[in-house]
């Protein structure tokens, strides 16, 4: 497959899984967010990392704050991506979810939220959105790389947070493209380190 080919593959599968993501029914969205931040929050609980970062939801992404909510109050710091320009954002810390909606119409942490610390970041429990992946860790994200670029350098352990409609059985990979150590949805977290076979089968009994 030559690397024009690949692009409109991934472009094809991202339409394809954002849509399925968007016409989940209120409740459908409700039930799996609730199962989701309960396996966050076991995470977190039993996580020997002091923070955590994360991301707030477009509307259409897996909701956490429920489990950022956790994090805060059990005494982790919080990062939270803060939007600069289209292809670049910085991780900042919050004491708390309270902030307005900014770019593209998400909530956005303040100006004034202090930038992570860089060796934080790197002993950090990450929480991923992407909008497809496979049962190899393997993520398409939005298309901006942001993602990638951050997963390529030193990081805690890495969960793709996802509703199972995005899962597919095979995401497309260019050379940069990172994949995450876990992938948590509402029927489970899969471990990569471990044997993926179990979280399969439940898959396709969904």
């Amino acid at each position: 497959m030559d690397e024009t080919d690949l692009i409109l593959r991934k472009k094809a599968l991202r339409r394809e899984k954002i849509a399925l993501r968007k016409a989940l029914a209120p409740e459908v969205r409700a039930a799996a967010d609730s199962a989701i931040n309960r396996q966050v929050i076991d995470l977190i609980r039993h996580s020997s990392y002091r923070s955590v970062a994360a991301y707030v939801s477009d509307g259409t992404e897996p909701d956490l704050s429920v489990a950022m909510q956790f994090a805060l109050t059990s005494g982790k710091r919080l990062f939270l991506p803060r939007f600069v320009d289209r292809d670049h954002y910085i991780f900042v810390e919050v004491n708390d979810l309270q902030f307005p909606a900014s770019h593209w119409g998400i909530p956005d942490p303040p100006a004034d939220a202090p930038a992570a610390p860089l060796e934080l970041l790197a002993d950090s429990l990450w929480l991923v959105p992407g909008t497809a992946f496979d049962l190899h860790g393997r993520r398409l994200g939005r298309g901006g790389g942001i993602y990638d670029r951050i997963l390529a350098q030193k990081c805690g352990k890495t969960y793709g947070i996802y509703y199972d409609v995005q899962r597919c059985p095979e995401v497309p990979v260019e050379s940069n493209d990172r994949p995450t150590d876990a992938v948590v949805t509402e029927l489970g977290v899969l471990d990569l380190e471990k044997d993926a076979s179990a979280f399969a089968d439940v898959s396709k009994q969904a």
